[in-house]
């Protein structure tokens, strides 16, 4: 949330998401992604691409013999040359060190190469990767794991997510390796409307207050076991506001009598 504009200028801020159901959305994909299946696609892939790094190799010596080449001929060019003819010596001496330079390139490029193709997956690897992906949903879901080791976990497997809120929030995911998902999810409700009284107790509520008082009508509550948008048990003084949130007209009436309200 970005308060800048607000504080200096008195501008609505500029987004406002809450964090609770994002963080869920994405465990949940986290968890149906890291499975053994999944797994075990990628490391068939890794291993196709292993068993391709001969022919890799193959393709990166030729760069690499075609550099030296190339510089082998600058050399000789520049050898041959009249000393007494500076600008083409110059030219020549010139183009000889942009060859050395491309060859010292290509060397490089396919000497790192060739360590990669030989940092393989070994069979103890393999076996280790399979057994996370067995272990990460119960390690994820465990009320046990700090939220610190969860975080660990997603930079593992997430490069980053986008965030776009509209009509509800849209969440780009990308996991590293780029492959991408993205999810949509609601709005968080205003925490007034969450801490409304239910439409169910609502309507009991009205229906008691034909017969009961307005402590009456709280003890029938409770019995029945109903509850306040705050989970709590009902006190006495919480009808009057209940009916006035739900557009009753509310009249407490005499202490012997029930209370007696009227629809608007």
């Amino acid at each position: 949330m970005c308060q800048r504009h607000s504080i200096k200028l008195g501008r609505p801020v500029c987004q406002h998401v809450r964090g609770g159901e994002l963080d869920e959305a994405v465990g949940r994909l986290l968890v149906e992604t890291v499975t053994p299946v999944t797994l075990g696609v990628a490391l068939a892939v890794q291993e196709e691409l292993e068993n391709r790094s001969d022919e890799r190799d193959r393709l990166h010596r030729q760069e690499f013999e075609r550099a030296r080449y190339e510089a082998d001929l600058a050399w000789r060019r520049y050898m041959q040359v009249d000393p007494a003819n500076r600008l083409v010596a110059d030219s020549l001496e010139s183009e000889w060190n942009q060859a050395l330079r491309a060859l010292t390139e290509a060397q490089d490029h396919y000497e790192k190469q060739r360590e990669a193709d030989r940092a393989g997956l070994n069979d103890k690897q393999r076996a280790s990767i399979m057994t996370l992906a067995r272990d990460f949903p119960r390690l994820w879901n465990d009320p046990r794991t700090p939220d610190c080791e969860r975080k660990r976990m997603a930079r593992l497997l997430i490069a980053d997510v986008t965030l776009l809120k509209g009509a509800d929030i849209c969440v780009q995911v990308r996991f590293n390796g780029g492959a991408t998902h993205t999810l949509h999810v609601p709005l968080s409700k205003p925490a007034w409307i969450l801490r409304q009284t239910p439409r169910a107790v609502i309507a009991e509520m009205d229906r008691l207050l034909n017969e009961y008082t307005e402590s009456e009508t709280t003890e029938q509550l409770n019995r029945q076991g109903r509850a306040s948008g705050w989970g709590k048990r009902f006190i006495s003084n919480q009808i009057e506001p209940a009916c006035s949130a739900a557009k009753l007209r509310f009249f407490s009436g005499t202490t012997s009598g029930p209370a007696m309200r009227e629809m608007p």
